[in-house]
């Protein structure tokens, strides 16, 4: 028996940013210290409309939507309609907040390309009040203001009146009176968020404990957290622990949460099941004035384990461990399943694998694909003979293409790469940057994501589709971003060559497309359209589910709620597996445990010293030879595509 005190320390951004939190949370680049986020939106409704889900704001016919305040002290207020259709410059629209004040908002001359339909509108905080707030929209004199409503039955927080605010009805909504839902009308505060959540990596306590990466069977007797917090009045920060067995969570091996801080929370540990080798933490920032936050400036957690060590000391050594950094997103992004029968019938019906077969690398892969995309239009950015925007589903785009009867333009070039990609079993993603919409895949060859732009070149004499490079590597579109904004472009190329001459005069100057950007959160829309837009960038993008970058450069657009400067919620690390060791109870074997990030997974394999390539399950035992042993494992896709392995090393003695 080894009685042993395992020390985890948070101190600073890096300990802190490698965990995943949600998105009322921010980490301080400068001080490291962990906060509420600041920056509140107020929204009924996702953006899940068209152009023609429409209402008309004229002198006569005035609309309303009310917001839920809890408490509305705030430094500023911003209402954010989405106008889809403005009168001439000049003319005026009166907002009537809570029957008491009146702000007039003035037709602008001219709207830049994200303000061309939302429309940020200061209000005055002291107009608000806590609990339910209305504010009517009417026109001023002869002029036209159109709306977009998403249909829905709840929360019934958008009315519309036909006599000038006489009588008023929350249903027959809409230029034609057959909607029942919220108009696409969001507000802003300029507070704290009520709450914040971070959760830790799973720490694997049984390698901390161990000197040589091989756990023993333990128990964890003891759980002491030291929390350095700033807590202003009216805030609070609770930390919570959970432990388990296995090293990914599961309902049947894992703890419930508990607090850290119960005076009884030792007791509960000890009656934790056995050989718990794996701990997570919870922080959990709460405000219930939203003009202050709570900071977290360090976090320290002592474990004490009783470790019951069957092997002699020295009795083997390990010399090598060759795992991936693995980078986990705060967000789920859902998948194309495999067995989506849409996704197969997409790959025969087009032939998918006749376009990348014969590639010599995978980066040729998806410039083929790519390719072949742009070339399925002979007159793109034309809306073709039924005047038709498709909805992102690639099949459709193509057998609407292949005729000449709808639109197709970036979204649609971008999204059938991005569908090809997915069908084959390829990780793709669409992202929406600057008046523009491009994808990004995953590269095992670059070991990295990398920007694929299908859809940016409109002449249709060269339909030339690129990537970004510096120094010959491919770039991602937030190092293209940050390029951007720092104006550096040593080393800075496109690739293949016919695109670098199509785009030579313009190499540094599309940079400043990447001024914001996004990523869809989802690559299933041949499965599934909803959620989303209906008509992906037709008109400017109003869905309320993509994930924004934001940083010091970019202030993020203040009428979407997902925005995150974390780069790992951006860039997080696919089909990798992670090994992890522990005694059984012979002491020539070892207990091995296999996780990985590959989405469709279907099997693992691996390689024992110099063996044959094996199927095995996540967990098995591995039986050591004197001398020199060497286990190889990597995950293997439904679609046939494999990871990179991982491998350790190690001598066994006696």
């Amino acid at each position: 028996m080894s009685d042993k005190t395992v020390r985890l320390s948070y101190r600073g951004f890096d300990d802190f940013d490698a965990n995943t939190r949600g998105l009322n949370l921010q980490i301080d680049d400068v001080s490291g210290t962990v906060h509420l986020s600041k920056g509140v939106n107020y929204t009924d409704e996702m953006g899940n409309c068209n152009l023609r889900d429409l209402e008309v704001v004229s002198r006569t016919n005035w609309i309303r939507k009310a917001f839920w305040i809890e408490n509305p002290a705030a430094n500023a207020a911003m209402l954010l309609p989405y106008i889809l259709e403005q009168p001439e410059p000049g003319h005026r629209l009166s907002i009537t907040i809570n029957d008491r004040h009146t702000v007039w908002f003035e037709e602008p001359k001219e709207r830049d390309y994200w303000t061309d339909c939302w429309t940020p509108i200061p209000i005055p905080v002291e107009a608000l009040k806590p609990g339910l707030n209305s504010f009517v929209l009417a026109a001023e004199g002869e002029g036209l203001w159109g709306f977009l409503i998403e249909q829905s039955c709840q929360p019934n927080r958008s009315a519309k009146s036909q006599d000038a605010g006489r009588n008023w009805v929350n249903h027959s909504l809409g230029a034609n009176d057959a909607y029942d839902g919220e108009y696409l009308i969001r507000l802003r505060l300029d507070q704290y968020a009520s709450l914040g959540i971070m959760d830790s990596l799973t720490v694997d306590i049984g390698n901390f404990a161990a000197d040589d990466g091989v756990a023993a069977p333990l128990q964890i007797n003891r759980i002491a957290p030291n929390l350095h917090a700033d807590l202003p009045t009216d805030t609070n920060v609770t930390l919570k622990c959970r432990v388990g067995s296995t090293p990914e969570y599961h309902v049947d091996t894992w703890t419930n949460w508990f607090d850290a801080a119960q005076p009884n929370l030792n007791d509960e540990v000890s009656q934790s099941p056995s050989n718990c080798r794996y701990l997570q933490w919870q922080l959990i920032l709460l405000t219930d004035n939203p003009l202050v936050t709570p900071s977290v400036e360090t976090l320290e957690v002592e474990v004490d384990v009783d470790a019951k060590m069957e092997r002699d000391p020295g009795a083997f050594q390990v010399s090598e461990w060759n795992l991936p950094k693995i980078i986990h997103g705060s967000h789920n992004f859902s998948f194309l399943p495999y067995t989506a029968s849409r996704a197969e019938i997409f790959r025969k019906r087009w032939k998918l694998d006749d376009v990348i077969a014969g590639a010599t690398s995978e980066f040729d892969r998806f410039l083929r694909l790519s390719a072949w995309t742009r070339h399925q239009w002979e007159n793109g950015w034309n809306m073709g003979e039924i005047h038709f925007c498709p909805p992102w589903d690639g099949m459709l785009i193509l057998e609407l293409a292949s005729r000449k009867l709808s639109l197709g333009m970036c979204t649609h070039f971008n999204t059938v790469f991005v569908h090809a990609c997915s069908a084959l079993g390829l990780i793709a993603r669409t992202v929406v940057i600057g008046r523009h919409c491009v994808a990004e895949v995953w590269s095992e060859e670059f070991d990295k994501w990398i920007m694929v732009d299908t859809g940016g070149d409109s002449h249709d004499e060269t339909k030339a589709t690129y990537c970004y490079t510096r120094n010959g590597v491919p770039m991602s579109t937030l190092e293209i971003h940050n390029a951007w904004v720092n104006q550096d472009f040593d080393g800075l190329a496109i690739e293949p060559e016919h695109a670098a001459k199509r785009f030579a005069d313009t190499l540094t100057s599309r940079t400043a497309l990447f001024d914001f950007f996004c990523i869809n959160p989802r690559n299933d829309e041949l499965q599934s359209l909803s959620p989303g837009e209906p008509e992906h960038g037709k008109i400017s993008y109003h869905y309320d589910g993509y994930l924004w970058w934001k940083d010091d450069s970019t202030p993020p657009n203040p009428w979407f709620s997902r925005q995150s400067s974390r780069v790992g919620d951006f860039y997080w690390t696919p089909n990798r597996t992670m090994i992890y060791l522990s005694e059984s109870a012979h002491p020539e074997v070892l207990d091995v445990d296999l996780t990985t990030t590959m989405p469709n997974f279907k099997h693992y394999l691996v390689q024992r010293n110099d063996g044959d390539w094996e199927l095995q399950p996540n967990r098995f035992s591995w039986k050591l030879i004197l001398g020199q042993n060497q286990l190889r494992v990597k995950a293997v896709s439904q679609f046939g595509w494999e990871g990179k392995d991982s491998h350790v090393v190690l001598k066994r003695s006696v």
